[in-house]
C-alpha cells in the first residue's frame, strides 16, 4: 500500500514539474 503512494506522489510530481 506505502508503494502505491509513493506512486501517486511521483505522479504528481512529474506533473507539476
Amino acid at each position: 500500500m506505502i508503494k502505491y503512494l509513493i506512486i501517486a506522489v511521483i505522479t504528481v510530481t512529474l506533473f507539476t514539474g
